[in-house]
C-alpha cells in the first residue's frame, strides 16, 4: 500500500482527484472582512487590492473588527445548516461511488479515496501493477523527505488502525 501511495504522489501525470466531502469553516474575521471589500474596491488588479485592504483592515478598531468575526460566524451557521440539509445527497453520492468502484455500500469515503488513488495508480501505469518506487539513492533531497514523511504518515495510520482494531 505505502508502495503505491508514493507512486501516486510523485507520478507525473495529473490523476483525477478524489474529493471527500467536508463540512464548511468558519472564516476568520480578516476573511471576511477581504471579502466584502475586494467586490466595494474598483480600482487596481488584484495584488493591488490585497494591499489597499490589509491597510484598510489595520486601521479598523476592535469594535468595527469584531463586527465581521460576527459575520464569519452568521455566514458558517447558514453554510453549517446547508451542509446538514445536503446529507442525503452526499450519502447517495457515496453510494454511487460504492457501485462505480464494485465495493460494499458501507464504505467509507476515506476507504473510497484510497480506493479510487489505488485505480489511478493502476490505469496510469496502463493496467499493470505498481512498479517498485525508486531507490532512495535516485532520488532527490526533496523526494527523500517526502517519501519518509510519508512513510511515517502510513507507519502512524497503520498503528491506529491495530490499536483500534485491538479496542473491538
Amino acid at each position: 500500500l505505502l508502495h503505491r501511495v508514493l507512486l501516486a504522489t510523485m507520478t507525473s501525470k495529473k490523476a483525477k482527484e478524489f474529493k471527500i466531502p467536508k463540512p464548511p469553516r468558519v472564516a476568520n474575521a480578516y476573511a471576511t472582512y477581504s471579502k466584502e471589500q475586494f467586490s466595494v474596491l474598483t480600482e487596481g488588479s488584484g495584488p493591488e487590492k490585497w494591499k489597499q485592504i490589509s491597510i484598510q483592515w489595520k486601521e479598523l478598531d476592535a469594535d468595527q473588527q469584531s463586527k465581521y468575526a460576527r459575520d464569519g460566524e452568521i455566514d458558517h451557521e447558514r453554510k453549517m445548516n446547508l451542509w446538514h440539509e445536503q446529507a442525503g445527497e452526499r450519502e447517495a453520492l457515496r453510494i454511487g461511488h460504492c457501485a462505480k468502484l464494485g465495493v460494499a455500500k458501507d464504505t467509507t469515503w476515506e476507504q473510497l479515496k484510497k480506493i479510487h488513488d489505488g485505480r489511478q495508480v493502476l490505469e496510469a501505469n496502463g493496467g499493470a501493477a505498481a512498479p517498485e518506487p525508486p531507490s532512495a539513492s535516485t532520488l532527490t533531497k526533496s523526494e527523500r523527505s517526502r517519501r519518509e514523511r510519508l512513510e511515517q504518515q502510513m507507519s502512524a495510520s497503520a498503528s491506529a488502525a491495530a490499536a483500534g482494531g485491538a479496542l473491538e
